[in-house]
């Protein structure tokens, strides 16, 4: 599948130190994931709010990091 035109070469960066967009450990940034949830309620996309914390579970990535180290 193509989802882009540009050629590879220019993702060298993509899933590196150098890739600022994602957390090394793949770890979810729930703050922001909350606050995203939260907008969507505000603007009326969602009729309620959803806890997020609640429904994240970040314990396999976590351990999946450290045997990684």
């Amino acid at each position: 599948m193509v989802l882009t035109k540009a050629p590879p070469e220019r993702f060298g960066w993509l899933f590196t130190k150098e890739d600022y967009y994602r957390d090394p450990n793949g770890l979810v940034d729930l703050p922001s994931l909350q606050a995203s949830i939260d907008l969507q309620r505000d603007l009326g996309v969602l009729k309620t709010t959803i806890d997020a914390s609640k429904y994240v579970d970040m314990s396999l990535i976590q351990e999946a990091a450290q045997r990684l180290k």
